[in-house]
This record gives C-alpha cells, sequence and structure tokens, in this order.
C-alpha cells in the first residue's frame, strides 16, 4: 500500500497494488474486491461473499489487462478523493452512501428515499458502505455509465 503526501493543497489518498483476476479489462472507476481463492493479490468485480474485502476502487486513467496478459496489475484507490467511480441509480446527492453491487462494476445508493412522505429507509447493506458521493447526478436511465466524484474509505480495520 503506498499514499500520496499529505500536504495543505492536496487529498490524503491510499492506494494498493492489484492484480485483475477477471476475464474482462478493468477501468478506472470500477469497484472491486479482494479474490481469496487466490494469494496474488487478484481482484474481481465484488459479489456477495467478498463485499467485506472491497480492494477499492480502480485509478483514474489506468486500465487493468484480462487475467493473465501483460499490464494486468495496476492501482486501486482504498481512501481518499477519486473523481470519479462507476455509479447505478437515478440521483445521486452530495453525501449520498455507496454500497457494492454484486457481480458489477459499479457501486449504487444504499439508502432510498421516499420524497413524497420525505423518510429516508435505513441503510440497506449496512457495514458495506464503500464511498461517499461528492456531487449532484442525475442518471438518465438508470444506466451504470456515468461516473460521480466520491470520497472512497475501503479500508475496515
Amino acid at each position: 500500500m503506498f499514499g500520496k503526501a499529505l500536504s495543505k493543497g492536496g487529498w490524503d489518498n491510499q492506494f494498493t497494488i492489484v492484480k485483475n483476476g477477471e476475464a474482462v479489462e478493468l477501468y478506472g472507476g470500477t469497484a472491486v474486491a479482494y479474490d481469496l481463492t487466490v494469494a496474488d493479490g487478484s481482484v474481481l468485480l465484488p459479489i456477495t461473499a467478498n463485499f467485506q474485502l472491497m480492494a477499492g476502487f480502480i485509478e483514474t486513467g489506468v486500465t487493468l489487462a484480462v487475467s493473465g496478459g501483460d499490464k494486468d496489475w495496476g492501482a486501486a484507490m482504498v481512501r481518499g478523493y477519486h473523481a470519479g467511480i462507476y455509479m447505478f441509480g437515478t440521483t445521486v446527492t452530495p453525501g449520498a452512501l455507496l454500497i457494492p453491487v454484486t457481480g458489477k462494476s459499479y457501486v449504487s445508493l444504499a439508502t432510498t428515499f421516499s420524497h413524497a412522505a420525505s423518510t429516508s429507509e435505513a441503510v440497506t447493506s449496512e457495514g458495506l458502505v464503500c464511498a461517499v458521493a461528492g456531487g449532484t447526478m442525475l442518471i438518465a436511465g438508470s444506466t451504470f455509465g456515468a461516473k460521480t466524484a466520491a470520497w472512497v474509505r475501503c479500508l475496515k480495520f
């Protein structure tokens, strides 16, 4: 694990080097979790069994090649400000809690708001929050192609 030095004008970001364990490329902003079936630092798309093992989000500008290929190692942000993580939902507001989605490269809103009743439901996956949205975004058609800035926190210890 390595980090950017804390400075007055910058973010205190922490990264880890990971290996792509998937049969597809992983792009900057993709949510990844450790694969404990191998001991080489491999990451996979999050699944229910490894939600508690979130490694972070692939760093902006980094693409991890298909597992077993050249350039299948790269940086994943574990903690700090990420310029764009993949998001699924409709409307994202600053401070929205984000959780992993099983088998997907994106995160989703952890809370559901009922504007008519002005109430908020409890976090659906308590303890699995891995990021907090940093901006307002309307995601047209509920697609995951949109990215949002977020504060990432995948260190659980």
